[in-house]
C-alpha cells in the first residue's frame, strides 16, 4: 500500500470516489498509451492514490519522473530527467536537447511503458510539448500522467493540441464538509465515537476538507489521547491539540 503521511500506525485508506477513480484512471491510461492528468490542491490525496493505481499496474512497467528537485525545468533538463528516470543513467552531456530526444525515442519503443510526471505544474509551454512531441512519435510507445498541484490543468488547458490529447482527467478536490465526519470515523480508531459537530469543528477550524491537514491532526491527537488515557477523542483532546497546530493559545 502507499505510504501515509509520516507513516503513523492505524491511518487507514479513505477510498473515496476520488481515490477510487483515480486507481481506474492509471490502468485506463496505461492500457491505451494515451495521456491522463490528475491534479489540485496540494494535501488533497493526488499522489496517494496514484501510487495505489500504480501498485494495480505491478506488471506493467513504470517511469516515474518528479520535477520537484530540478531547479527551472526546461526542455533540456527536462529531456535529461526523462532520460534517466528511463534508462537509470545520468543523462550524457550534450550541447542541446535534441541528441537526448533522439535517444529517449529509442528507449521508448520498446517494451510499452507509462511515464508519471509528478509536479507537472512546473513544466513550462515548451516542456509541454517536447513530451507531446515524443508521445505522438510513431516510433514511441507509451503513456503519460500528469499529476500535478495548482496549476497544472492551467497549463496543459493553453494548448488546445495538448488538451485534446488528455483522454482521462480528475480534478482533486479537498473533502466536502457533509463527507467529512462520514469519511474522517474511517480514518483512525480514535473517532469512531465522535460526533458529527466535533468533527466538523476540526475541519472548519483546521483541516478544511486536507487529508493531509487531517493526517496532522489525527497523529497529534492519537498521541494526546495515549497521554490522557483516552480511547477516543473528545473536546479536551481537541483543545489540547489546537494550539500545537498554530491555533495559538489563551494565557
Amino acid at each position: 500500500m502507499p505510504h501515509h503521511f509520516l507513516d503513523y500506525p492505524g491511518l487507514q485508506t479513505l477510498k473515496t470516489r476520488q481515490y477510487q477513480l483515480t486507481r481506474r484512471i492509471v490502468g485506463d491510461v496505461a492500457k491505451i498509451l494515451a495521456m491522463g492528468c490528475v491534479h489540485g490542491p496540494t494535501g488533497t490525496g493526488k499522489t496517494f492514490a496514484v501510487e495505489a493505481g500504480l501498485e494495480d499496474m505491478a506488471d506493467f512497467p513504470i517511469v516515474y519522473c518528479s520535477l520537484e528537485t530540478i531547479a527551472g525545468v526546461t526542455p533540456y533538463r527536462l529531456a535529461g530527467a526523462l532520460f534517466q528516470a528511463v534508462t537509470g543513467a545520468e543523462a550524457p552531456h550534450t550541447r542541446s536537447r535534441f541528441p537526448l530526444l533522439r535517444s529517449l525515442e529509442e528507449y521508448l519503443a520498446a517494451p510499452e511503458r507509462l511515464i508519471v510526471l509528478d509536479e507537472a505544474q512546473r513544466l513550462t509551454g515548451h516542456c509541454l510539448e517536447m513530451v507531446r512531441h515524443l508521445h505522438d512519435s510513431r516510433r514511441t510507445r507509451f503513456a503519460v500522467l500528469y499529476v500535478g498541484g495548482d496549476g497544472c490543468w492551467e497549463r496543459l488547458s493553453r494548448s488546445p493540441m495538448l488538451a485534446s490529447r488528455i483522454y482521462r482527467r480528475l480534478p482533486f478536490m479537498p473533502l466536502s464538509p457533509d463527507a467529512v465526519p462520514r469519511m474522517i470515523r474511517r480514518f483512525h480508531a480514535i473517532y469512531a465515537q465522535a460526533d458529527d459537530e466535533l468533527l466538523t469543528e476540526i475541519n472548519e477550524t483546521y483541516a478544511n476538507g486536507v487529508l493531509r491537514n487531517w493526517a496532522s491532526f489525527t497523529i497529534s491527537a492519537a498521541q494526546a489521547c495515549a497521554e490522557l488515557g483516552k480511547e477516543h477523542i473528545d473536546d479536551v483532546v481537541v483543545d489540547t491539540v489546537m494550539p500545537m497546530l498554530g491555533e495559538g493559545i489563551e494565557d
